[in-house]
């Protein structure tokens, strides 16, 4: 009886420590996307300047804050490639930004959109992503 209580509380934590890491990582993404879509905006509004533009900055800030304090805790369980390729995205984003170049930014901000977008709905518990 003593072995089925610890089996059952070790299946337990395993449950919950994978809904804690699927909703953590959801609320992250989703948070990503949204910050890259108001800098979508600030993006097409500001002037051909954007490293001097506050609100791009600002979000750009919010956008690789956000990605830097849930890499360390997506490192612990998701897959590395696709954490790296994050941190490339969010990288080449910045690089853009502080270049000024306009139209890589909204490109390399859509492609940071897609794949949070892709990454969020792998992290959701639902019947495709637990076969």
């Amino acid at each position: 009886m003593k072995k089925l209580v610890v089996i059952c509380l070790i299946i337990l934590s395993i449950v919950g420590l994978g809904i804690y890491e699927s909703v953590v990582s959801i609320r992250t993404y989703n948070e990503i996307i949204d910050n890259g879509k108001k800098l979508e905006v600030a993006l097409n509004i500001a002037s051909d300047n954007i490293s001097k533009d506050e609100n791009v900055i600002k979000l750009l800030d919010k956008i690789e804050k956000k990605w830097n304090e849930f890499k360390v805790f997506a490192l612990a369980f998701a897959n590395h490639a696709q954490i790296k390729d994050f941190t490339q995205k969010v990288a080449m984003l910045k690089g853009y930004i502080e270049n000024d170049d306009k139209k890589e930014s909204i490109v390399s901000l859509y492609m940071l959109i897609s794949s949070a977008e892709f990454l969020s709905r792998e992290f959701m518990i639902i019947y495709e992503n637990i076969l």
